[in-house]
Parts: structure tokens; sequence; C-alpha cells
């Protein structure tokens, strides 16, 4: 595989950055979501799913006002 020295030279200093920036974010963010999971941290998991509802795989997403999902409603 050859790179594009080109390429490679047109990507700043400051987007490299911004990009590891928001992966370490990224990884923060899941390794919360996932010790609030496993310490069953009720509170913790509200204000995860608030901020990012799309992080949460559909079947732990409670969506009516009684805190159940779909599939316990069918």
């Amino acid at each position: 595989m050859s790179l594009n020295l080109d390429a490679l030279h047109s990507i700043g200093l400051e987007e490299v950055l911004k990009n590891v920036q928001f992966e370490n974010m990224r990884l923060i963010k899941e390794k919360a979501m996932m010790q609030a999971q496993l310490d069953k941290d009720e509170k913790l998991l509200q204000i995860l799913f608030k901020h990012t509802p799309d992080s949460f795989p559909k079947e732990l997403r409670k969506d009516d006002e009684n805190g159940t999902n779909d599939k316990e409603n069918n």
C-alpha cells in the first residue's frame, strides 16, 4: 500500500488534533456508558442518554413514560 504524500501534506496538524480529540471523547463516552451499564447506574445512564441517545443500542432504550421499550409493549 502506498501513501499519497500530497494528500498527507494537505492534512494540517490542527485537523489531526481535532480528529484525535473527537476520537478520545467518543472512547470516553463509550467507556462511561459501559461502566454505567455494569454498575446499573440509572442516573449516569440517563445523563448519557440525554446527550447521546444514538450511542445506545435500541434494546436498551426506554421509549415511553413507563420506562419500557417497544419489545416489552408487544
